[in-house]
């Protein structure tokens, strides 16, 4: 009995040991494995940190190469990003590289397009959003280079500063390219938004061409009405705001020398701004800035009821109580005075009358200025103008 017993013991004991082994073993396995999954999660963490790093880098090299807006430092710093490029494809045809590897993004274009836009070479900055949408098709990892709306948008920002023939219609030409991959396609990566349909407009506000089948203001209201619409329709991402209406009517002002009618269709712009507002289609009503558009308007027609047109627009706006003028957005301010006076200096005959009215204008802005209202201080067109008034009195005279 005491041997069975002693065996039985030393049996157990034996069963113990070996189970303690590989209780241990697992734990050791369990452990190792964790550490290991820990491990490549961490070095897979630190490879895309470092990769985001060296992205950083490479743009903030590229938009101190660009800081001075000066085409030679732009195209040098395209220069870096291409080379780049053929360093990513020569490995890529060796298959000893990935998109990965590549250090660059979007952004590295979006900083080489908008310097171009900034210094109106609107010709390199669309190649370049060319070279994108080819980048983006020509390999599944390069996906990533696509260009967004944000990099359409400084393309025509680039061509609204352009001054060379034709630079409207193209501006327009990618938006509707935009229009079309968004509403048509359901790219929603191109969908215009405010900052889009405000660079167009403002195009067409500065378009020179003399073409009588093209009318810049027209193609501005075209567009604004495109906005209107599919803000009606609910997407109030596109919902003009004041800026969008001034440049509507600022596109007017500019083309008063190849359009008949421009002070009524400005006139008709402005009521209809009103009229939606009173509507409560729009909440955009005109500021000071609008009537200071209209009265240039005026002031460039050469229309023989200018002046008085002038006058009264200017009356109205002073009849405003202060606190009324407020809230509105209609206190006087230097331009309204400049633009009446040129009103005054582009009038056919500058007579005494002119001259002595110009004289009390200037009287009430340095009465208003000295009052503590410096929205109304004269500046220099305010006396250069003044000159020009009196000079053509003496040689009416």
């Amino acid at each position: 009995m005491r041997w069975r017993s002693g065996k039985s013991y030393a049996l157990l004991a034996t069963l113990n040991f070996v189970g303690f082994i590989i209780i241990t073993c697992l734990v050791l396995s369990l452990t190792t494995f964790r550490r290991r999954l820990w491990c490549n999660a961490l070095g897979s963490g630190r490879k895309r940190s470092s990769r985001r790093n060296h992205q950083s880098r490479f743009n903030q090299k590229l938009s101190q190469m660009v800081s001075r807006r000066r085409i030679p430092d732009i195209l040098k710093a395209e220069d870096l990003l291409f080379s780049r490029l053929d360093d990513f494809r020569l490995k890529a045809n060796m298959e000893q590289s990935s998109s990965q590897n590549l250090h660059l993004n979007h952004y590295s274009f979006g900083i080489i397009i908008s310097a171009y836009a900034k210094c109106g070479d609107a010709v390199r900055a669309e190649k370049l959003l060319e070279e994108m949408e080819r980048l983006s098709c020509s390999r599944e990892d390069l996906k990533h280079l696509k260009p967004d709306t944000v990099k359409y948008t400084s393309c025509i920002n680039a061509w609204a500063k352009s001054k060379k023939r034709g630079s409207a219609h193209k501006a327009e030409r990618l938006l509707r390219r935009m229009e079309q991959n968004y509403y048509i396609k359901g790219d929603k990566l191109l969908k215009p938004n405010i900052k889009t349909y405000a660079a167009v407009i403002d195009a067409w506000a500065k378009n020179k061409e003399r073409n009588p089948q093209v009318s810049g203001p027209r193609r501005a209201e075209d567009i604004l009405g495109r906005m209107e619409l599919r803000c009606s329709q609910g997407d109030k991402t596109v919902e003009p705001d004041i800026v969008i209406y001034n440049s509507v009517l600022n596109a007017w002002a500019n083309c008063s020398h190849r359009e008949r009618n421009v002070p009524q269709h400005a006139e008709a712009f402005l009521h209809r701004m009103i009229n939606r507002f009173q509507e409560k289609k729009s909440n955009v009503i005109p500021d000071i800035y609008s009537y200071n558009i209209l009265l240039k308007c005026w002031a460039n027609s050469r229309n023989d009821l200018a002046t008085s047109r002038c006058e009264d627009i200017f009356k109205m706006l002073k009849s405003l109580k202060s606190a009324r003028a407020n809230e509105l957005h209609l206190r006087l301010n230097t331009v309204t005075y400049n633009t009446l006076l040129s009103a005054y200096l582009k009038t056919s005959n500058c007579s005494d009358y002119v001259v002595q009215r110009s004289n009390d204008l200037l009287s009430e802005m340095i009465k208003e200025a000295n009052s503590g209202n410096v929205r109304v201080k004269p500046d220099k067109s305010t006396f250069k103008i003044l000159r020009e008034i009196r000079n053509n009195n003496m040689t009416f005279k």
